[in-house]
């Protein structure tokens, strides 16, 4: 669909399209449908819907749980013998002819395999219910870290880790089948035609952005039916 860039002058428009490996991991597995949301926000600055004190308090939390599992996972990895970085110190950013992409690992856990090459492991904590995006999370900063080293040699793989212990592998095979999946979602996110806004009540209660007028407010409708 055309999509009027002056329509929106509240929000600044990127000078590169600029997009992050958080922002398509839904889109990729399926649990989200509204692409027109990552789109905009890899093309604008998006003003941010207000957060209640409710919403401050529970993110605050979620900060402090969240940052207290990555130290843990992270000390058991380096007992372990692992060399082990933290969140910014994992920063990834690969700049293409069209758009750039950012992604940020909880951690990147390095051991030699050999004395040329080098074992990485991408380590994600979740301390939520587990999700299909999650292992795609995993999967696009493992395409991002390739695309970043692609002169390395190194086998690139990732874990999920969640508050429960449960663990959820992502081998190197699974990347590189991610692979063509992250080029084509990377595509969608750098052109200049946005995707339809596919408003749902599951989706919009989660999105931030301030300048939507197609947003569903509450939650789903409930009917009655005498048909059972």
């Amino acid at each position: 669909m055309e999509f009027d860039h002056r329509a929106v002058p509240p929000d600044d428009r990127r000078p590169t399209p600029t997009t992050w490996a958080t922002w398509l991991r839904g889109l990729l597995s399926g649990d989200e449908q509204c692409w027109w949301k990552s789109w905009y926000r890899t093309h604008y600055v998006a003003a941010r819907r207000p957060v209640d004190d409710d919403g401050a308090g529970r993110m605050a939390l979620w900060r402090a749980q969240h940052a207290e599992m990555v130290r843990a996972v992270r000390d058991r990895y380096m007992r372990d013998g692992w060399d082990v970085a933290t969140e910014h110190q994992n920063r990834i950013t690969v700049a293409g002819s069209v758009i750039t992409a950012v992604a940020v690992p909880d951690l990147v856990a390095v051991k030699m395999l050999d004395a040329t090459s080098l074992h990485r492991l991408i380590v994600d904590c979740k301390t939520g219910k587990e999700r299909a995006s999650d292992r795609w999370q995993v999967m696009v900063y493992g395409v991002l870290m390739k695309w970043h080293r692609p002169q390395e040699p190194t086998r690139i793989e990732g874990l999920v880790v969640y508050l429960s212990g449960e663990e959820r592998k992502v081998s190197a095979q699974d990347i590189v089948d991610a692979e063509p999946h992250v080029r084509r979602a990377l595509s969608t996110m750098s052109g200049e035609h946005a995707p339809d806004r596919v408003p749902s009540a599951q989706e919009c209660q989660f999105c931030d952005i301030a300048h939507c007028d197609v947003r569903v407010q509450g939650t789903a409708e409930t009917s009655t039916s005498d048909e059972f």
